[in-house]
Parts: C-alpha cells; sequence; structure tokens
C-alpha cells in the first residue's frame, strides 16, 4: 500500500503513543509482546504501551487554554479537538473515548509497535478487529480479500498463513496475520513477507531480546512513548546518531517530559566527556530571586571553546586578540567548571517603541529589557585580575568605554557604549560577578557573594582558603543530608550521579545557612521534580513561567506608550494563557555511554 497507504496504519500509533508495555514486563519470558514480532535491529522502531490510556491523557490536555492558543495560532484549527477530527473520522473511530479502541477490536491496553513499515496491535475481539481492517483496507485501495502461504526462507523454512488485501491489479497492498493476541500489519509489494516473518520469528531473535534496545529502555525509565534507532542505521542521517540513539516520551495532565539518549563512540566520548562533568550548583543560589531564566553550565570552560568561537561576534574576536588575549587560553582556562547565568525582566521596561527587530547590541542595547548575572569561579585570582585590566586597557577595541574604583577591596569595572550603559564586573576572591541592568544588581549581587563567604567562611577577600565553617553552615549541612538522586541518576548514570548529589547538597546547605542567618535571598527552583533535574544534571537551564507570567503583569501600562490601556489590555490575555504552565527544564549530561537530554514541562 506504499508509503501513502500505510500512513493510515500509522495514524493508530501516532494518537495511542504511549510506551512499550508488554516488551519490559517481568513476568513470564514467553508472555507476548508487541516487541517481539519486530526483528532485532529494524532501521527504527517506536513502542508505545497503554494506547487507551495516553488517549484519555491526550483529550485531558486538550482541555488547556495552552493547548487551544497553540491550536487556533499556531496550526489554524479553531480548536485543539479540531486537530484530530479528521484523523478520527478516517480511522473510524475516537481512541481519546473511553470505549473507542473496543469498538474496533482493537485491545487499547495492550502494547504497539512500529518498525519496517510492520505495525504491531493489540487485539481482543477478532469478530470486530478484521471488519475494521477490511474496512480500512478498502479506502487504502485493498479491495479483495485473500489468503496467502509465506513458506519463509531456504535458511529457516516456515509455514505461515497471511491475510491479504489486494487492489484491482491483484498487487498486495495490506497484510494482515495474527499470533497470541497481536494483530500484524504490513504494507507495500514485501507486505506479506514482512508479516510472515514476524509471526515465525523465534523471540530470541525479536527487537524484545535485543540487549541493547533493553538497555536503553532501562535508561529511558518509565515512560508512554519510546522510540530508538539501532547503531548504524542513523549514519546517513546524522553523524552524531550513528552509534544509536533513543528517546523516550511521558505525558500526564502534570506535564510533559522527554528524554533522549545519543549514544557514542570511544573517541567521540572522550572529546565531549569534558563538557559534561556536573559543576556550578553552588552558584545559582548566589543569583537574584526573582529570575525567570537560568542557566548553569557545568564541564570544563575550556572545552566550550568551540561554542565560543561560533558564538563571539567576528569584530568581538578581533578585538580580544588586538587587546591581546585569547579567549581560550585567558578567559576560558582562567574559569573553574561551573558558570551560573541569570536573567529577570527589567523592571524599568519601555515597550512604546516596540519590540526591537535588530538583535544587534550594537544598536540595541538589551539590559533596557531584562537584567542579567553571571556567576564564576576563577583557578588564579591574580591572573585574572590581570586579564581583566587587558580589558579595560583596550576598551577602545571594544567600541566601548570602561571606568573603573576600587571599593572595599574590589575592583568594579563599568562599561558605557553607544547604545547605552553596559556591563558591571568585579572579583569578589576567586569570585567574578557580572551583572547588566544597572548598578543596583551588581551590589546586590556583590552582597550575596559576600554573605556566602562570610556564612561559609571558605574564601577571604584574597580568594584564600580558610577551613572554619559557621555554626549555621554546619547545622544547614546536617539539616539538608545528602541530595537526593534526580530523575537522571539511574543505574546508567551512577557513576556520575554521585558528583552531582555532592554539589546539589553542597549548594544547597550553602543557601539554607545563608536563609539562617538572614543573608541570603538567592534564587531557588520552587518545583521539586524540577530542582532534582536542575540540579542532577551535567549543565542545566530552568524557565520560571509563574515568574515571568508575574513580571509581565507587573509592566505598567506607562510602559507601552500611547494606547498603552489597550496594549496592556491585549498583552494580559495573552499573559494569562501562562498561567497554566509551571515552568519549563532542560538538562544535559554524558555518561560512560553517550549524551543524555531532558526536557520537562510542569502544567498546573
Amino acid at each position: 500500500m506504499s508509503v501513502r497507504s500505510f500512513s493510515i496504519a500509522w495514524v493508530i500509533l501516532a494518537l495511542a503513543t504511549a510506551g512499550c508495555g508488554g516488551c519490559r514486563s517481568k513476568e513470564a519470558a514467553q508472555e507476548a509482546t508487541a516487541a517481539a514480532f519486530l526483528p532485532a535491529r529494524p532501521s527504527s522502531a517506536i513502542l508505545v504501551p497503554d494506547p487507551a490510556k495516553l488517549g484519555e491523557t491526550v483529550k485531558a490536555l486538550e482541555q488547556t487554554r495552552l493547548a487551544g492558543l497553540a491550536a487556533t495560532t499556531v496550526l489554524g484549527a479553531r480548536d485543539a479537538g479540531d486537530l484530530l477530527r479528521p484523523i478520527t473520522r478516517q480511522l473510524g473511530f475516537d481512541p481519546r473515548e473511553p470505549g473507542g479502541f473496543e469498538k474496533t477490536g482493537i485491545d487499547g491496553r495492550k502494547g504497539i509497535a512500529f518498525g519496517d513499515d510492520v505495525l504491531v496491535i493489540g487485539v481482543t475481539d477478532r469478530d470486530r478487529f478484521d471488519p475494521y481492517v477490511a474496512a480500512l483496507a478498502k479506502r487504502l485501495g485493498g479491495e479483495t480479500r485473500g489468503k496467502e502461504t509465506w513458506t519463509g526462507t531456504q535458511e529457516a523454512p516456515a509455514n505461515v498463513e497471511v491475510t491479504t488485501f489486494t487492489d484491482a491489479s491483484g498487487k498486495v497492498q495490506v497484510a494482515l496475520g495474527v499470533k497470541d493476541g497481536f494483530a500484524v500489519i504490513g504494507s507495500g509489494g514485501s507486505a506479506v513477507e514482512k508479516v510472515g516473518a514476524s509471526l515465525s520469528r523465534p523471540r530470541s531473535l525479536s527487537l524484545d531480546a535485543n540487549p541493547a534496545f533493553r538497555k536503553l529502555l532501562g535508561r529511558l525509565g518509565e515512560r508512554d512513548v519510546y522510540g530508538w534507532l539501532p547503531e548504524g542505521m542513523g549514519a546517513g542521517r546524522n553523524r552524531r546518531l550513528e552509534k544509536g540513539a533513543a528517546f523516550g516520551l511521558r505525558a500526564g495532565t502534570g506535564g510533559l517530559n522527554a528524554r533522549v539518549i545519543a549514544s557514542q563512540g570511544a573517541l567521540q566520548l572522550a572529546m565531549i566527556l569534558p563538557i559534561g562533568k556536573q559543576a556550578g550548583a553552588g552558584l545559582v543560589p548566589l543569583l537574584p530571586p526573582d529570575d525567570l531564566l537560568v542557566v548553569r553550565l557545568g564541564g570544563d570552560p575550556v572545552a566550550l571553546s568551540p561554542v565560543l568561537d561560533s558564538l563571539l561576534p567576528r569584530g568581538l574576536s578581533r578585538a580580544l586578540v588586538a587587546a591581546g588575549i585569547d579567549p581560550t587560553t585567558e578567559i576560558l582556562s582562567q574559569l573553574q567548571p561551573g558558570i551560573a547565568l541569570g536573567l529577570e525582566l527589567n523592571p524599568a521596561i519601555d515597550l512604546s517603541g516596540g519590540i526591537p527587530t535588530d538583535p544587534s547590541i550594537s544598536s540595541t542595547n538589551p539590559f533596557r529589557f531584562v537584567r542579567a548575572m553571571m556567576v564564576a569561579r576563577v583557578k588564579d585570582p591574580a591572573k585574572a585580575a590581570e586579564v581583566l585590566g587587558k580589558l579595560a586597557t583596550g576598551a577602545e577595541r571594544f567600541r566601548m568605554q570602561i571606568a573603573s574604583e576600587e571599593k572595599d577591596g574590589v575592583k568594579i569595572y563599568r562599561a558605557t557604549y553607544a547604545a547605552g550603559e553596559g556591563m558591571t564586573w568585579g572579583l569578589v576572591g576567586d569570585t567574578l560577578l557580572a551583572t547588566g541592568g544597572g548598578e543596583e544588581m551588581f551590589q546586590k549581587g556583590l552582597a550575596r557573594v559576600r554573605a556566602r563567604d562570610e556564612i561559609t567562611g571558605s574564601r577571604g577577600a584574597d580568594g584564600g582558603a580558610d577551613k572554619k565553617k559557621s555554626g549555621s553552615a554546619r547545622r544547614a549541612a546536617e539539616e539538608v543530608g545528602p541530595a537526593s538522586a534526580g530523575p537522571i541518576s539511574s543505574n546508567a548514570l551512577r557513576a556520575s550521579s554521585s558528583g552531582a548529589e555532592k554539589a546539589a547538597g553542597a549548594a544547597k546547605a550553602e543557601n539554607v545557612a545563608a536563609r539562617a542567618d538572614g543573608k541570603a535571598d538567592g534564587f531557588a527552583i520552587a518545583e521539586p521534580g524540577a530542582r532534582q533535574l536542575f540540579d542532577s544534571a551535567g549543565s542545566a537551564a530552568h524557565l520560571d513561567v509563574a515568574r515571568l507570567a508575574a513580571s509581565l503583569r507587573a509592566i505598567p501600562q506607562s510602559a507601552f506608550g500611547v494606547g498603552g490601556f489597550r496594549m496592556k489590555e491585549l498583552f494580559q490575555t495573552w499573559v494569562d494563557l501562562l498561567d497554566e504552565v509551571k515552568g519549563v527544564t532542560a538538562a544535559l549530561s554524558i555518561d560512560e555511554d553517550g549524551v543524555i537530554v531532558d526536557m520537562d514541562v510542569g502544567l498546573k
């Protein structure tokens, strides 16, 4: 039935996407599973366990205002439910409704699998299922029902009876076979062969018995949808996937969570492992409490050199070289692993001129709209101070003016340029603090750094070590104890999670100690699940949507200029749609096998 025809069979999978079902069951080894009908190394595979459950979840998510907004503004539908109505009409049933699957004889609680043009579906009632498939095949051109016997191959003879649906020329469009409560549907000229092979394949030679596949499923954890790309199958699509990849999706009324695992070869892994080191957790509490976007970069900063080279404007790169500063050896190599960055909306934001369309900072000052802070630690404060001095000396090369002053033992640098006020930065012991958005931002950040140093007693003004700790810091460490493992800390990540837990625990203890002394009001992620994911990963980013909505609502009417009342009213309508979202968290980790990327969207 070709790609066009088989796409309809795929619809069943797309609507009911929910996971692997029995493919990971710990019950009897011979229990039928959807994955047992696929070859051990398909070109790719999608697995789902409980189609009916996910159908119900999709229906619940359709009721959210956010889904309605996406449907009407992005996809041009009347509402979220309207997106699937054409498909449900073609299917002849609605998988979102209770009893929808049973209407066609499909077992909505069994696993579904798709791979190599074969679709495997659980069947509960043949008297309903057979007429349903016949009607679907007829719409796709397979009008005449018949039977063929697949005799297998010379190496593996077989005798499998397959139901066929042929077109007017006698060409098979759809092939069907049923075994152990599962229906196997094939498409195209080799449909009979594929269905016959699926029905006669020994379980030991199936996808369900593939150790690499089962290992990746275990690393993905409990999911509603599983996808797998075996080693070698992605080479022609993306070199980063040539060692194989897997993804998992979990959906519910509480949010959406996705994980992607990309396996890597020994050489590639050796190159990227320095990027994946968990670091910087202790710097996050130094960021402002009202930040709506926070990024924590772990790993060795030197490993980020290729990224920096691609992001830095050529003019800035040339200016750094002219000033005698090598970005890698004199900036990145001076930083300890771990960098924390935060953004918040500028309370004095001015939107009377509209949203700028020119992203160039040479003509648009970003700090008119947001305030920013970056915190990092340096390896050698004296060497770092020398580099900061070079930056100030070469200010003209960067088309800016840099003023400096010594205040309370800290040399503070302030930059201005044609578009207005730039960054302010300084070195506090071994902590590099840089802010944008006004002097107040820097002073508050400086106060938090000093409060931390006073509480922990671990850093002096000269960056030297002091092993003493305040009583509150010790009490806080005892109160917090070891940090619990986040979602990424599975068996596959056990080796790397230990360091992540210690770092997260230290950061939490440090912040609790500061609060105990009444000297810290830094950033913290409110949602426990998002916090665990953020803390346990090598690098992570978190968008606090509740804080974003609150900041947007706080924009005064006057900030919109002429017609501000009407603009504020329209603006408020869009902001209200954010109320259903708690936050969005993205995380990156690297373990002994490859790269792990997590994305979590929390819903209220």
